[in-house]
């Protein structure tokens, strides 16, 4: 590894919070069950301080099995740079 970068981070008040919500599309839907962690890329809605997320399944969907399962979520939200960095 030639190069190494570091991100920093800052935290958000409310109203950022609630504007990068409606502003995004996209964020990263992580459910657990029984110790073990499942994360994905899902497509969002956000109006009136609730976050909507659309599920689908096959009928032997991972997914819905984690969510069935999962007492507390967590749901990530990320910005890509104009140079296509994250």
């Amino acid at each position: 590894m030639d190069r190494i970068e570091f991100v920093y981070t800052i935290g958000m008040n409310d109203q950022e919070l609630e504007d990068h919500l409606a502003r995004a599309d996209t964020g990263v839907l992580a459910l657990a069950a029984d110790g073990a962690a499942y994360a994905f890329p899902v497509a969002h809605h956000y109006e009136d301080e609730t976050l909507y997320v659309r599920l689908s399944t096959d009928g032997s969907s991972t997914k819905m099995s984690y969510h069935d399962d999962t007492d507390s979520a967590c749901f990530t939200l990320y910005d890509v740079d104009s140079a296509g960095r994250s």
